[in-house]
């Protein structure tokens, strides 16, 4: 199958995305019966990029059959999915993370964070799109808010049985009938939006449940980083196939304004650990383009040295290009 050169934009008046980095197949699905080629297509001027062919459904079931990816959905933590390696990072690794720690400002998502955003007092409603384990939702409630979470997954709807918080069946794009409009002081999408197929449809759905002057929290990888720019389609956060949306800063803004949403406001999160990912990309690389190196002719294959370049370009950039996550916080008029 050919990949097309260009696809047209899905926002109004945006610029066409180009073919960035082609996939022989899901880096999940090497070997694997029925697996075909994909592109991450790419707009530098929208800071905007997509997976295209869209998957099936049935392909989609596929690339999140996996063993880690139930093993995430059920402990509540909210790490990445099925990449983590318990290797100890090699010398190098520990010591451009050494160096990268001195220059992390790093804000991470945490309960305590929400509570802030949710006035730093109890007794506020929350509901988590995409809840997964449930760690946002025990940490919020435990905290005196009342909490919702949606999620397609039966994994997550019997970890908040289990943990004693609801979780609908449901996604951003197709909220449950039951779940209440206008009513929510916060409504967060955490590491959930790429994996929409309609992330402009999330986003105002997201935006229904927000009562006036609720906050939309949105945290998604930063795809205007130096990580991605260094390591392309093996970058951690690529994940292409479970992704199927790739936003920077520029994009996000744009989508909440498409929401009727204003008061957009960014946090970051994570530079120091993707100097630990550097096997876990191999790994990637060498699924997708062992084969047929020519075919990843856009990016070389993960290393010590581009581990190296990309400390030096994230500490000479700002804050944009250094943190693999960003984070939105947009107002409900």
């Amino acid at each position: 199958m050919q990949l097309a050169p260009t696809i047209p934009s899905p926002l109004a008046g945006g610029e066409e995305l180009r073919l960035r980095h082609p996939l022989p197949h899901v880096w999940t699905q090497r070997g694997s019966a029925g697996a075909r080629p994909f592109g991450v297509y790419w707009s530098e001027r929208d800071g905007l990029g997509r997976l295209h062919p869209e998957p099936t459904d049935a392909e989609l079931q596929r690339f999140y059959d996996t063993a880690s990816y139930d093993a995430y959905m059920g402990d509540g933590e909210r790490a990445a999915a099925g990449r983590a390696t318990a290797a100890r990072p090699r010398l190098s690794a520990r010591v451009l993370a050494r160096i990268a720690r001195c220059f992390d400002r790093s804000v991470p998502l945490t309960p305590g964070l929400l509570h802030d955003k949710l006035g730093g007092r109890p007794g506020r409603r929350m509901c988590d799109l995409g809840c997964g384990g449930g760690a946002m939702l025990r940490g919020v409630q435990a905290l005196g808010h009342e909490v919702l979470g949606v999620d397609p997954s039966p994994v997550a709807i019997e970890s908040g049985r289990r943990g004693g918080w609801p979780v609908l069946a449901g996604t951003a794009e197709d909220l449950p009938a039951d779940c209440p409009r206008g009513a929510f002081d916060l409504v967060l999408l955490s590491h959930s939006l790429e994996h929409c197929r309609d992330p402009q449809r999330a986003l105002r759905n997201a935006a229904s449940l927000l009562a006036a002057g609720g906050a939309l929290v949105v945290e998604v990888p930063n795809h205007a980083s130096a990580g991605f720019a260094t390591s392309g389609a093996a970058w951690f956060h690529t994940d292409a196939g479970r992704h199927l949306w790739f936003f920077t800063p520029t994009s996000l803004a744009r989508l909440a304004q498409l929401a009727g949403l204003g008061a957009v406001n960014f946090e970051f999160d994570g530079f120091a650990r993707q100097f630990a990912w550097l096997a876990a990309e191999q790994e990637v690389w060498d699924a997708l383009y062992a084969a047929n190196p020519a075919v990843g002719a856009a990016t070389r294959r993960p290393s010590v040295t581009s581990q190296v370049r990309l400390l030096v370009s994230a500490l000479s950039s700002g804050r944009q290009r250094r943190y693999d996550s960003v984070r939105m916080i947009a107002r409900k008029p």
